[in-house]
């Protein structure tokens, strides 16, 4: 199977299985605020699948180590399939199954997203991988797009039995669909120069202190989602409904202008690879300042349309820097070493997702959303400044032992 058609299959299984599971977490979410009236435990379905990875990080590493991406990905949507029909059928009798359905569906989701990484780099060369990163992962902004728009057009007469037929149709065609893909096994493996051989220890500090440059990308990978994704969860109801005094229907539009700046974001890095050219450091460094101004000219709040144009140029960026970044992280890891590697950079980045919406969040409600931006972008600098020095300190050793 050549390039091509590999991106197609992975993307297909992408859509349809992490659309099959955001209406799930979705409507779990939503049916049992309506049946409980409880805020929290609503927001808990829809935290639970974030916890998954930092708790069960030791299992999923092992799972997505374990064999071929093509037998993971067809058994975790079978799984996925049966859960979701024993959720769903249980759920008008037993609404806190929610909480369960979400912890069990998001630890096969968690799975796949780790073995998604590990298929692109047991599949691709280390050439393909920056063209691979962004066309395959754009499926989760328009399974995004997508669970939303079946949620919408069902509001108001929907029922566990509807959602169930449209998400197990999602999850079958994900498993089936999984079954195109070739047996990595037979692949031979391309890595890239920069991906020297590990040694194989599952200590990721020794890993991390034999490969250096991989250690860079994936900090600053962390860091980085950490900071974007976080403001996001802070801000994409804050902005509209708060800082704007506007309607729920525009918390939708902000959502809608969010898939489609990251999505557009997605598919420039991907143009921008094939002419052959890559970001430099300092590219990285201006294009994560320029987003960190538009992030605090969208949260002003001056009005909707500077905010939202503001709003959008910087989900643009975000995902441009954010694909830079996992394409690096991919191509400077080994084979053996990427289920290890992603399983990690994902407990680590949900981490910290977590940790900066809930500070975020305690900041937005007694300081404000502006200067929660202000905030963060300052905290952001530093480290990039501290990152930007450190760099130019071991440049500066390595030319005086030459």
């Amino acid at each position: 199977m050549d390039a091509r058609k590999l991106s197609m299959t992975l993307w297909v299984i992408n859509l349809a299985s992490i659309a099959g599971c955001t209406v799930s977490y979705v409507y779990l979410s939503y049916y049992l605020y309506n049946a409980t009236g409880n805020v929290l435990l609503a927001d808990a379905v829809l935290v639970a699948p974030m916890l998954v990875p930092i708790l069960l990080y030791v299992a999923i590493k092992k799972v997505a180590a374990s064999g071929s991406p093509r037998p993971i990905f067809a058994l975790a949507n079978a799984a996925s399939l049966i859960c979701a029909v024993g959720i769903f059928l249980l759920l008008p009798r037993f609404p806190m199954i929610a909480i369960a359905g979400a912890l069990t569906i998001g630890f096969l989701d968690a799975l796949q997203r780790v073995t998604r990484i590990v298929a692109i780099k047991r599949f691709f060369s280390g050439e393909d991988v920056k063209f691979a990163v962004p066309m395959t992962l754009t499926a989760q902004f328009i399974a995004g797009g997508l669970a939303g728009i079946m949620l919408a057009y069902f509001k108001g007469q929907t029922t566990p039995m509807i959602i169930l037929s449209a998400v197990a149709v999602l999850f079958a065609v994900a498993g089936l669909v999984s079954l195109l893909l070739p047996d990595s096994q037979a692949i031979e493996d391309k890595e890239s120069p920069d991906a020297p051989t590990l040694l194989k220890s599952n200590n990721l500090a020794n890993l991390l202190k034999n490969n250096p440059l991989l250690k860079s990308y994936l900090m600053a990978s962390i860091v980085f989602v950490s900071v974007f994704q976080g403001f996001f969860n802070i801000s994409r109801v804050t902005l509209p409904a708060h800082q704007l005094g506007l309607n729920d229907e525009y918390v939708g539009y902000l959502q809608i202008l969010s898939s489609l700046g990251a999505l557009i974001g997605a598919v420039a890095f991907y143009f921008y690879n094939k002419t052959g050219r890559t970001f430099s450091a300092t590219a990285v460094r201006l294009v994560s300042i320029a987003s960190l101004a538009a992030l605090c000219a969208a949260s002003s709040g001056y009005n909707v349309a500077s905010s939202y144009t503001a709003y959008f140029a910087y989900m643009f960026m975000w995902e441009l820097m954010f694909f830079n970044y996992e394409a690096n992280v991919v191509n400077a890891c080994s084979s053996a070493d990427m289920a290890h590697v992603a399983t990690y950079q994902y407990a680590a980045s949900y981490f910290g997702i977590i940790s900066v919406t809930l500070a975020g969040g305690l900041l937005t409600q007694y300081l404000g959303l502006l200067q929660t931006a202000l905030i963060l972008s300052a905290l952001y600098l530093c480290y990039m400044l501290r990152e930007a020095y450190s760099s130019n300190s071991q440049h500066a050793s390595s030319l005086v032992k030459d």
